[in-house]
């Protein structure tokens, strides 16, 4: 009878130790959890950091391109009409020529070399 006790106390013995041994896996793995939480709670905020910075820059792009569109339309606008300007101007100057024989003569007359040189590298708007 002491060797069935003896059996039944080495049983019981290890389902203590059994459930001692699950109760530290437990442990163990809430503890990883825990840590593994404090982590995505880390990241998340790191991702949450990053996320803000880059709104803040897409803010500025976004700026910087509506000015950007701002300017080139205003340039755009600047150069059709000194267009529009030069192309008034030499049609009054042809019409002009064409009425007036004075500065047609005047128009027809030569250019002198030493002022020619002045405009030779400079793009000649027609007479």
């Amino acid at each position: 009878m002491s060797y069935l006790k003896l059996g039944i106390a080495a049983v019981i013995l290890i389902a203590f130790m059994g459930i001692g041994l699950t109760a530290f896996k437990y442990k163990a793995d809430a503890a990883d959890a825990r840590a593994a939480e404090r982590q995505a709670k880390a990241d998340l905020a790191t991702a949450i950091d990053v996320n803000e910075a880059n709104q803040e820059t897409i803010g500025r792009m976004q700026a910087q391109q509506d000015l950007n569109n701002k300017l080139t339309a205003e340039l755009a606008q600047q150069l059709a009409d000194s267009n529009e300007a030069l192309l008034k101007q030499a049609t009054d100057r042809t019409d002009l020529k064409g009425k007036d024989e004075q500065v047609r003569s005047y128009l027809d007359t030569p250019v002198p070399d030493a002022l020619r040189g002045l405009y030779a590298d400079k793009p000649s708007v027609g007479h």
